[in-house]
């Protein structure tokens, strides 16, 4: 019987980060948000307190990492306190991106910015580059999505590039520093826009999630080819939405058709509050 999880084992990251998960929702049951991955946690003031002064703020902050070091040390976790932050900061590196409380926004840290320009320089200087490096520099652009939202628009011929090599991502290391891919102009394109966002680097701003609470009267009705629901509101408003099933939900048992029918009754409500 094993007493520690083995890191060389495949499905050992999977493994680790549901347990860390599973902390990270008890701890976000508690009103304090938390993000996690593996073996790294990010937490911040809690929910009640956001909008409240710098100094409550930041007690809330200490609050929170006081309360999740219990949390974890209760669960059997040991903390790396070298590595920990303990005094709560505005400017936090997470997982290799600024996490800026000030503008509320990701940020791509200056030092990858350095490295990743000179990266692309380099690729752009050749006309051919190995599998390897396509390959390690498409997943290191990949990474900064959440501050360079648009960068994900500018990766795709690289993919294409890489699916077209007739190498797979398991294919040895040999293979893939010996397989060379030709710098195409859309390929170069994309490269120049990646130059253009990290060396702007305005980052991009944190999504704000609010709850809504509707109130409303919802009837829906399949039958074996199409559907139909009604909500009414208690203003007096009503909805109402009709249409046919697509050919793979004909084939459906019609439980799953009813299902489908109030799944696109409920749509309706959500355009009226998110589109």
């Amino acid at each position: 019987m094993l007493a520690v999880l083995p890191f060389g084992w495949k499905s050992s990251p999977v493994i680790y980060h549901t347990l860390t998960e599973a902390i990270a929702m008890y701890i976000r049951s508690l009103g304090i948000p938390m993000l996690d991955w593996i073996d790294d946690m990010l937490g911040s003031t809690e929910q009640s307190c956001k909008d409240l002064d710098d100094e409550q703020q930041f007690q809330s902050a200490l609050r929170s990492m006081v309360v999740t070091t219990y949390v974890l040390f209760k669960a059997g976790y040991f903390m790396g306190i070298s590595k920990c932050c303990i005094i709560p900061e505005k400017v936090v590196i997470y997982l290799g991106i600024e996490c800026n409380s000030t503008h509320m926004r990701f940020f791509v840290p200056q030092e990858r910015v350095d490295k990743y320009v000179s990266l692309l320089a380099e690729c752009l200087a050749k006309q051919w580059v190995s599998y390897a490096q396509v390959e390690k520099l498409v997943g290191k652009l990949v990474s900064l999505e959440c501050a360079v939202p648009a960068g994900m628009w500018y990766t795709r011929e690289q993919y294409a590039a890489l699916k077209l090599s007739g190498l797979l991502p398991s294919s040895s290391k040999i293979r893939k520093q010996n397989k060379f891919i030709r710098v195409s102009p859309e390929i170069a394109e994309e490269w120049n826009m990646w130059l253009y966002f990290l060396k702007t680097n305005k980052g991009s701003p944190w999504k704000m999630f609010h709850n809504a609470f509707v109130s409303a009267d919802v009837h829906s009705d399949a039958s074996g080819r199409s559907f139909a629901g009604v909500i009414d509101f208690p203003n007096g408003t009503t909805k109402i939405t009709a249409g046919e099933f697509d050919t793979e939900m004909l084939k459906q048992d019609i439980q799953v058709k009813e299902g489908e029918a109030l799944r696109a009754t409920l749509k309706v409500v959500s355009r009226g509050f998110f589109f």
